[in-house]
């Protein structure tokens, strides 16, 4: 005990520190197990999704799929600019 108390003071030493630092111990390993459980849910917008907003939903029900990309002369695929810029038929 002698020893301890050359390095550490005497209100250091006592049962309600240790009570107060397993607590504290206690609650940070019970946070860090929520929050690792809160991370295996199923992501919220799943990337497979193509319409991931009410917005790009009702575009497509309203004006079809969007085509984004269109093979050029050469068969590469490239942007559909045209496509996407142009205005809706109504």
């Amino acid at each position: 005990m002698a020893l301890l108390t050359r390095f550490f003071p005497s209100y250091l030493l006592t049962i309600r520190y240790y009570q107060a630092m397993v607590r504290v111990l206690l609650s940070t390993l019970l946070l860090l197990c929520i929050l690792m459980l809160g991370g295996c849910n199923r992501s919220l917008f799943p990337d497979n999704n193509k319409n991931l907003t009410q917005f790009d939903a009702y575009d497509t029900m309203r004006h079809g799929a969007l085509i984004t990309e269109k093979p050029d002369e050469y068969g590469l695929p490239e942007p559909a600019i045209r496509t996407r810029l142009s205005r809706h038929r109504r």
